[in-house]
């Protein structure tokens, strides 16, 4: 469960800076996605590599260490207490992966090339 404020707002952040475009999201795999920047690195995925809950974050400093992960609860949000940051990262995984992945650029080329 991601209760702690500086990594709850952190996430918040980055969803907004993703939604804005202003953050280049790199896929590692079709289940995690990282993001670089000056100040280390971010990566965030499904713990189980299968689209869904638990979402993992892990925060690496300048220098490539681990220093921070958070994680999800393991059940849906209808079933546990889902925390606001919890529910940001859910949105942040998926908003990553359709960016890193090209989701929405390769639908728009599919239904031009269906005209």
């Amino acid at each position: 469960m991601i209760g702690d404020e500086k990594l709850s707002h952190l996430i918040v952040r980055l969803l907004e800076q993703t939604q804005s475009g202003s953050i280049d999201w790199q896929a590692e795999s079709r289940e995690a996605f990282t993001f670089t920047s000056r100040s280390g690195t971010v990566w965030i995925g499904t713990q189980d590599d299968d689209s869904t809950f638990p979402y993992v974050i892990e925060l690496n400093n300048a220098n490539g260490e681990f220093i921070e992960r958070g994680t999800t609860p393991s059940v849906s949000p209808r079933v546990a207490n889902w925390t606001d940051g919890d529910i940001a990262l859910a949105q942040l995984w998926e908003l990553a992966r359709r960016r890193a992945l090209g989701v929405d650029e390769t639908i728009d080329a599919f239904l031009k090339d269906l005209r």
